[in-house]
């Protein structure tokens, strides 16, 4: 599986990528026909207290399912 990450320069901790990372490969390793998966953070200053936005695409079966999700901070919200 391919994983590629999205990130703001110096914003999100390297302990924050490697565990987002091993979450979705807890997810290949139930059904290992999932062949992508894209993590997006990144902030928006448009609402306080949920400014931070985390997206996460997987290719799984031929088809895309996307998961969006903001909260106080990128832990949360992934």
């Amino acid at each position: 599986m391919t994983i590629e990450f999205f990130t703001p320069q110096g914003e999100v901790p390297e302990y924050m990528i490697l565990f987002i990372k091993e979450k979705l490969m807890g997810f290949y390793h139930r059904d290992n026909e999932i062949y992508g998966a894209e993590v997006i953070l990144r902030n928006q200053h448009i609402n306080p207290g949920n400014d931070h936005i985390c997206e996460i695409t997987l290719s799984i079966y031929g088809e895309v399912l996307m998961v969006h999700r903001a909260a106080d901070n990128y832990l949360q919200a992934a």
